[in-house]
């Protein structure tokens, strides 16, 4: 509720510990963690190296600090939501000399909310609100005080639900003002529990970097269990130092490297080597996280393109069925 729809997505992408962007054609696309263990990016695509001789050369490459993203205490808290049984979870407060009125012809809206930020409930959130029914939940009277002419059955209405709030809109048909002396609206509440976090540290990595916490617990997963497997996952990731490179690319350089600045997308899997002039010592694979496209007009470099690249052994050397060999320093995921 009231919370904007891509900081929503990155919650949901944080839990999950799988990846939101834009692809090339405008699209949103995401990604689970399980994505990037499957064809083709457990293969490379391409090699750039820093070699005379190679056929996929770069123009720039920069190794960044990898300090920041190194996490060696790593926590997720659980909640547990529950729906209750239909119950009232709104009502007019106004009644008596004080009921709301619709004069002949006319339509009132009224928007119920819940929950009430005055309210003890532990309850959060409505899990369906049910439609307002004759009598049940409204009564419309030609005397404000409920004593006139019962004219419920000559007013309609029409309500749009929506996460924390039923919007009800009354129009009266009948031949009088009416007066409504009973306005409510019902639903199903949820309930949330009182948080239990877990963890997961390595001595060796506080020891040797000191204690470094995660800075954001996923919010949305649905058990301990879930929660135990996703803190010794990601610890196992962000224990020790990632390299992480920033490589830049000349397209005119020739028909091959501007196919490769036009083809490769996100997590694409590209092998780099930079053991040669750039003296990185560096002959790996890493997966493409980010892409920045700079046209230039003086026609000396006029398709150049920044790629952000992770290194890939940390994500992709999870055990997987069909791929993985046996005695190898795979390690198990969920």
């Amino acid at each position: 509720d009231k919370v904007l729809g891509l900081t929503a997505i990155r919650s949901i992408e944080e839990t999950e510990g799988g990846f939101v962007y834009e692809s090339k054609d405008g699209k949103v696309v995401f990604e689970d963690r399980h994505h990037r263990l499957k064809s083709p990016h457990y293969t490379s695509q391409a090699t750039f190296s820093d070699a005379a001789a190679a056929a996929r050369v770069y123009h720039g490459i920069r190794q960044l600090d990898s300090l920041p993203f190194i996490f060696n205490d790593l926590r997720a808290s659980v909640r547990v939501f529950t729906v209750g049984a239909l119950a009232t979870l709104w009502t007019h407060p106004e009644s008596g000399a004080s009921s709301p009125s619709i004069e002949v012809g006319s339509s009132r809206t009224f928007w119920a909310s819940f929950p009430n930020p005055d309210s003890a409930t532990d309850a959060k959130a409505v899990d369906a609100w049910t439609t307002p029914v004759a009598t049940t939940d409204y009564t419309w009277n030609s005397a404000a005080d409920g004593t006139g002419t019962n004219e419920t059955a000559n007013v309609s209405v029409v309500a749009t639900k929506f996460d924390t709030t039923m919007k009800i809109v009354f129009t009266n048909s009948a031949t009088v003002k009416v007066y409504g002396t009973l306005i409510q609206a019902r639903g199903t509440p949820v309930s949330v529990s009182d948080p239990v976090t877990v963890n997961s540290e390595d001595s060796t990595s506080q020891t040797r970097y000191r204690k470094r916490t995660y800075p954001t617990p996923p919010m949305w997963l649905p058990d301990t269990a879930e929660a135990q497997n996703w803190c010794d996952f990601n610890k196992a990731i962000y224990k020790v130092p990632l390299p992480f490179l920033e490589l830049t690319v000349i397209g005119n350089r020739d028909n091959t490297h501007l196919t490769e600045l036009m083809t490769r997308d996100i997590s694409d899997r590209i092998t780099i080597v930079a053991n040669n002039y750039a003296g990185l010592g560096i002959n790996r694979d890493f997966y493409i996280e980010a892409e920045h496209h700079q046209v230039h007009m003086d026609g000396n470099r006029n398709h150049v393109v920044t790629w952000l690249l992770s290194d890939a052994e940390p994500y992709s050397d999870w055990w997987v069925l069909g791929v993985s060999k046996l005695g190898t320093t795979t390690r198990l995921a969920y």
